[in-house]
């Protein structure tokens, strides 16, 4: 019976941790120019401007790692990216990926 008791915290911890995953995940994506870039060393914020016209603010997630020199070029290039982000509670723009692959 304990064993029972067992596997069912087991199976309901589970379930809770997916649910919770899939809502952290939540990300979207936007395609467009890079038109800013701020910080030297490290990237600190980002501006990428869409085919409507509109610009998105960006600051990049702990664990991704862009490098200053080249959003800058893509500023430069003027080539399309496309960002996967996600929004925060307080409705800032975390990016997660650019793909200048495009």
């Amino acid at each position: 019976m304990a064993l029972r008791g067992a596997v069912a915290l087991l199976v309901l911890a589970l379930s809770v941790s997916a649910c919770s995953s899939e809502h952290e995940g939540d990300s979207t994506t936007v395609t467009g120019a890079v038109v800013a870039v701020t910080g030297d060393v490290v990237v600190e914020s980002f501006v990428v401007r869409n085919s409507d016209g509109s610009s998105l603010q960006f600051t990049p997630a702990q664990e991704a790692d862009f490098s200053p020199d080249k959003l800058r070029a893509l500023v430069v290039s003027g080539d399309e990216v496309t960002v996967v982000y996600r929004r925060t509670d307080d409705k800032k723009l975390v990016a997660v990926s650019v793909d200048a692959s495009g």
